[in-house]
């Protein structure tokens, strides 16, 4: 397959969707969209997200100062709310007022969660690091709140579909297919 050359750019990737929750300094939730978002350790389990300009983001300066926040998982029929969320500005309006989100207190660590969302990260800060112009958080999972719908959550038992993520690639969010391979199957063919 030939191939050409284009610029160093951030177009096109794939990335699940996550609204990430902290409390302000007035003790209400807010909420930002974000998809630069994955898991870096598995001992202890963290994941790391990335705020461009972070330093001006009211959520991402809040979860600098708090040390805490909730990974909200996005399904397709949260995407609107999820979308408002990362283009308002938590600056400006109260997004939880605006659209009527439903959250209620994590079970481990003092964060909103997203009562809609079935599969929920409660973190905290152990590093953040600049680079360019945004800021990499990494957080420690210190629980997981999972829909009880999701009767098998143990690792790679999770039926995707059912779960109905929502995925992003610039500048639309796409929803899962059906899956086209299971991981170690080339064993058998190649071995």
């Amino acid at each position: 397959m030939p191939k050409r050359s284009i610029p160093p750019q951030r177009g096109f990737f794939p990335q699940p969707v996550y609204l990430m929750g902290c409390f302000l300094e007035n003790g209400k939730p807010n909420f930002t969209l974000v998809t630069w978002t994955t898991f870096c350790s598995a001992e202890p389990p963290m994941l790391m997200f990335t705020s461009g300009n972070a330093r001006r983001k009211r959520t991402a300066m809040r979860i600098l100062e708090t040390g805490l926040f909730s990974a909200n998982l996005v399904t397709t029929p949260m995407v609107e709310v999820a979308d408002y969320c990362g283009n308002a500005s938590g600056y400006k309006t109260d997004k939880c007022l605006d659209t009527g989100l439903s959250w209620s207190r994590g079970a481990v660590l003092d964060v909103p969660i997203l009562d809609d969302s079935p599969w929920v990260f409660e973190c905290s800060v152990t590093k953040t690091t600049d680079i360019g112009n945004g800021t990499v958080y990494f957080g420690e999972i210190r629980n997981i709140l999972v829909d009880q719908r999701l009767t098998d959550s143990s690792y790679g038992k999770i039926d995707l579909l059912s779960v109905n993520p929502a995925i992003y690639s610039p500048t639309s969010y796409y929803s899962v297919g059906a899956r086209i391979y299971t991981v170690g199957d080339s064993l058998k063919k190649y071995r």
